[in-house]
């Protein structure tokens, strides 16, 4: 059974510590379960050039849940499951807006897809593997610097890699595994961590979905 979670998020300012706003696809079994899209209050300032980038203004998240006020979401949609980025720079953001507030992540699987694309395609081993350079490459529609957007390119091109390597879901992401610690965001390693949950305390679909609702209806409230 594959079962993964490609995110994505936007900053307010250069600190990585400043999310404002968080993207992610639930995959399992080459199926998409779930799309979520979250403005956040970074509780920051933002900086003009981030707006000019990804439009959202302070305007935008006032009123908006905290990261803190998410990360529940967030724990759950990483919990016992491979999660998927394209380059390190959301990994890191979530690491260290998660350690300067003092929350708490369970370790997870992280993969970096521009790992993945450059290990199955040799042209593009040394360059090439920007997210905008290949989803014209590979003729997908993509709306950038929009969080939900990035994540569905994202799986895209995961799914392609993976059936271009001929491998089982298992075997593909196993190889390319990093092994992070949110709150030591700084220890990585090749390896799977050992002492990640097991597949027993792991969220079902089911539940998953009555999280995501629930989050959603305190939204409306």
């Amino acid at each position: 059974m594959s079962s993964y979670v490609v995110h994505d998020l936007e900053t307010a300012n250069a600190v990585r510590a400043s999310t404002c706003q968080i993207g992610a696809v639930v995959v399992r079994d080459n199926q998409i379960m779930e799309r979520i899209e979250q403005l956040v209050n970074p509780d920051d300032y933002f900086d003009p050039f981030n707006m000019a980038s990804h439009g959202i203004t302070p305007e935008a998240v006032r009123g908006k849940p905290k990261f803190q006020d998410t990360i529940n979401l967030l724990s759950l949609l990483l919990k016992c499951q491979v999660a998927i980025t394209h380059g390190p720079f959301n990994r890191v953001d979530i690491a260290r807006t998660s350690d300067e507030r003092k929350i708490t992540l369970s370790v997870t699987i992280w993969l970096d897809n521009q790992a993945v694309v450059r290990r199955t395609w040799p042209q593009f081993t040394k360059s090439g593997y920007a997210l905008g350079k290949l989803v014209k490459q590979f003729n997908i529609l993509l709306k950038h610097h929009n969080v939900l957007e990035e994540a569905l390119a994202n799986a895209s091109l995961f799914a392609m890699a993976v059936a271009e390597s001929s491998l089982p879901f298992d075997e593909s992401s196993k190889a390319l595994t990093l092994s992070v610690s949110t709150t030591g965001s700084r220890t990585m390693h090749r390896a799977g961590d050992p002492e990640a949950p097991s597949d027993q305390n792991c969220l079902t679909p089911k539940g998953l979905q009555h999280h995501v609702l629930a989050i959603r209806r305190r939204k409306e409230h």
